[in-house]
């Protein structure tokens, strides 16, 4: 029973900044017309007018796209650099290659 009902999950919703586009509004126009024209003046089953009106409205509009937020952009490893990195910058003596002689200004000059 719930295949033969052209309904979308309870949780997904249509996109209704469709609708700022006047073809998706001319568009849905045309499809809710022709939709209800299939539908029986008549009628009392009121399933059969919804599945008219939200079918034209899922078929012009289509689901909207869930988007969460981008945790990994450009500013993360910045973030975790300075969270992580020390908080003074120790200035380090520099020694020789043998391990003898201080350098305390760098370059050494000769």
């Amino acid at each position: 029973m719930w295949a033969e009902r052209n309904w979308t999950a309870p949780n997904r919703k249509l996109n209704c900044k469709a609708l700022n586009n006047p073809i998706t509004t001319g568009n849905l126009r045309w499809l809710l017309g022709r939709n209800l024209d299939q539908v029986p003046e008549e009628s009392t089953d009121w399933s059969a007018l919804r599945t008219a009106t939200h079918g034209a409205a899922s078929e012009a509009l289509s689901l909207s796209r869930i988007r969460h937020q981008d945790w990994f952009d450009n500013n993360f490893y910045d973030a975790i650099k300075a969270l992580y990195s020390p908080r003074k910058q120790t200035i380090v003596p520099v020694r020789s290659a043998d391990g003898d002689t201080l350098h305390l200004d760098f370059p050494p000059q000769e």
